[in-house]
């Protein structure tokens, strides 16, 4: 039997559908439906750190999650060589700082989830990245000196933005 045929006998397909419906953004209904099952010799790893997840969210309350706009779309044209706005910026910001709190949770119970610590040492240094974010955009969305942050201008400013960082370095 091919796995497609096993895929459609399992009900895979309708079973995802339902989970990504408690997804929090579209970026992640997307992943949730791009789940593949995995093959035998990956099984066992994948139970293990889907034991440890389960065990540290019957222990944890509640996580940092948080529905915000999906910024994926603003990211990908990024990738393209877009700027981003300074809304698209504060939601990222946002979005790192969600993850740093649950990085900061997985790290404080290291020593009883082996491999949630792992994945999470995956993770860059979030906190400098939301604090670079704040000396560039203030959360009235209003440009800061570009010259005096850590992040170097884009190198296309639109000309409103150039405008407004131009009359505060005066």
């Amino acid at each position: 039997m091919k796995k497609e045929d096993a895929f459609e006998i399992l009900e895979i397909s309708s079973i995802l559908e339902k989970a990504s419906s408690f997804a929090l953004t579209e970026m992640g209904r997307k992943e949730i439906l791009s789940t593949r099952p995995y093959s035998e010799k990956d099984l066992p790893s994948f139970l293990s750190i889907l034991k440890e997840m389960s065990s540290f969210l019957d222990k944890e309350d509640s996580l940092p999650f948080r529905r915000g706009e999906d910024i994926s779309k603003s990211l990908n044209l990024a990738l393209k060589g877009r700027s981003l706005e300074e809304k698209e910026f504060v939601c990222l910001k946002e979005e790192i700082e969600s993850a740093s709190s649950i990085k900061k949770m997985i790290e404080s119970h290291g020593d009883e989830y082996p491999l949630l610590l792992d994945h999470a040492n995956r993770l860059t240094d979030l906190e400098n990245i939301a604090k670079r974010i704040d000396e560039v955009i203030a959360p009235t969305l209003e440009i800061r000196d570009f010259w005096k942050s850590a992040i170097p201008p884009p190198k296309n400013l639109p000309e409103s933005v150039r405008r407004r960082t131009k009359s505060k370095r005066r």
